[in-house]
């Protein structure tokens, strides 16, 4: 009895850090993706600028 609760536990901890490591990995991709999209914001005004002039 004892040591199936103990098996739920760490299941339980198993899944709570899977959860929390997902959770991080998509926001380093959402930070990612926004400093990407900025880039390309950044270089098309320099290649619209020089365009333009």
């Amino acid at each position: 009895m004892i040591t199936s609760i103990t098996i739920l536990l760490n299941i339980n901890q198993l899944m709570l850090y899977i959860i929390l490591q997902v959770t991080f990995f998509i926001n380093i991709l959402q930070v990612c993706l926004i400093l990407f999209l900025l880039l390309l914001l950044h270089l098309l005004s320099i290649y619209l600028f020089i365009v333009m002039h």
